[in-house]
């Protein structure tokens, strides 16, 4: 179930708060593509806009993709448009601490989304993402990222023990 708060806020950030500016997860595609293969199924953490699923499917249409959100607010026409026609491209709105939707996939990537989960459902979200990928990328920045005049930063520092 969704965190209807949360997701307002969001929803709020990604309207008014300037989010659109950049995309590390576009920034990094090159670097995803080199280490997952072709064949392997995708799920993205937190896919904002979108950006990097148009770039991978425009080298790999075929790759399967599930993106997943806490609002779908931020996609963008090009991404909603791959969404439409594509069977292997899909989006799930969802609280990553509840991904009973979300397939199980080859790998996934979560990128600069675990620091601005609820802290109190992370260890919730990082089992619900182990659970429904085998190999995963993730990053994580650590600075406070203020908009609207409001901390969007809720985890500085994640420490994962196994």
């Amino acid at each position: 179930m969704i965190d209807v708060e949360h997701q307002a806020r969001f929803i709020e950030t990604w309207e008014k708060g300037d989010y659109r500016r950049g995309s590390t997860a576009f920034r990094l595609v090159d670097r995803l593509m080199s280490w997952i293969p072709a064949e392997a199924t995708l799920n993205d953490y937190g896919c904002g806009t979108g950006r990097a699923e148009v770039e991978i499917h425009k080298r790999r249409p075929h790759q399967r993709i599930t993106m997943t959100d806490i609002t779908a607010t931020a996609l963008e026409p090009e991404i909603k448009d791959i969404i439409l026609r594509s069977h292997n491209v899909r989006f799930l709105e969802a609280d990553l601490s509840d991904l009973a939707d979300m397939p199980v996939a080859d790998w996934g990537m979560c990128i600069n989304v675990l620091m601005t989960v609820q802290p109190g459902k992370l260890n919730q979200i990082l089992s619900e993402i182990k659970r429904t990928c085998r190999n995963l990328v993730v990053e994580v920045y650590d600075w406070q990222d203020r908009r609207l005049g409001r901390d969007m930063t809720n985890v500085i520092m994640l420490s994962l023990i196994q």
